[in-house]
């Protein structure tokens, strides 16, 4: 049987997660018309319509895998590629209607709803970890700031880079309290 979507499957992108949900909802409708007195045309309608949204899906995934540096996008298209090689070939081979209900159910669970699962899941994954990493590093490269003092009695004025070079250019800053020009510290 396959899952409910959960949001414990997400990949952390609102337009491919939309996606997965009607994948899931298609595929919940593939095992109600394999359990379920139906004709073959019926069957070949959910197959096309399972089949071209998953074509469609898997361009966008692509396409988003690329836009944040997924470095195993390659291996994840060759997935796709078999994917959609495997499901054309069950559609292919399948002689009677009771085979088509089968290799939908295969489809269905196995390839889309084990690929989600599993190998989507890890795009979320690195993106996440790369999203800390990111995240850290700006921590880390924190612009350098100059301290410069005034009239005040301890007070130091913290100055982005920018505005130092404008004040080692010439260009003169007064405290807003004490209206005397900054100086840098010396330290």
């Amino acid at each position: 049987m396959v899952p409910s979507w959960d949001d414990k499957y997400s990949i952390g992108n609102s337009d491919i997660d939309l996606q997965h949900q009607k994948l899931f909802d298609l595929a919940k409708k593939s095992f109600i018309y394999a359990n379920k007195n139906v004709s073959r045309e019926e069957i070949r309608g959910i197959v096309a319509e399972f089949f071209e949204y998953m074509k469609e899906h898997f361009k966008d995934e692509q396409e988003y895998m690329e836009l944040i540096g997924y470095p195993y996008l390659h291996e994840h298209t060759m997935i796709h590629k078999d994917i959609i090689a495997s499901m054309a070939g069950l559609i292919k081979t399948a002689k009677n209607v009771n085979d088509l209900k089968e290799n939908l159910l295969l489809i269905a669970e196995k390839w889309l709803v084990e690929h989600i699962l599993k190998e989507d899941a890890k795009i979320e994954k690195w993106r996440q970890a790369n999203l800390e990493h990111a995240e850290n590093e700006l921590i880390e490269e924190q612009p350098k700031q100059y301290k410069y003092t005034c009239g005040c009695p301890n007070k130091i004025h913290l100055v982005p880079p920018y505005i130092h070079e404008k004040i080692v250019e010439g260009k003169k800053f007064s405290c807003m309290t004490c209206k005397v020009v900054i100086k840098i510290k010396l330290s």
